[in-house]
């Protein structure tokens, strides 16, 4: 038989047991959401990394006038030359006559 006091320290040691144990999954948890997030963030910065080598199209109706920007935003076209952006890349187009795709984002 057990005094009261021995009773309230059972009591207390099972609530403590039960409180490490609570407190030891919730940081599991926490530690998966976290490193689940992390990998999610690194898939989607290597999927927006534009290395693919499938060519595509430029919107060059949103470049009426043969008048560019000076900005430097490098595409490489399938003609294999390289366009300072996308503007300059439609210039070229309608100089030759002919839709050039781009291969890649940066120089060729």
């Amino acid at each position: 038989m057990h005094t009261q006091a021995e009773e309230d320290i059972f009591l207390l040691g099972s609530h403590t047991h039960t409180y490490s144990h609570t407190h030891t999954h919730t940081f599991t948890m926490k530690l998966v959401f976290l490193l689940s997030a992390s990998v999610l963030v690194c898939f989607v910065a290597l999927t927006a990394a534009d290395d693919s080598t499938t060519p595509r199209m430029v919107n060059c109706e949103k470049y009426e006038t043969d008048a560019c920007t000076r900005e430097l935003m490098e595409l490489c076209g399938d003609d294999g030359n390289t366009y300072s952006n996308e503007c300059t890349l439609c210039v070229a187009s309608r100089y030759e006559n002919k839709v050039i795709m781009v291969v890649k984002n940066g120089r060729c």
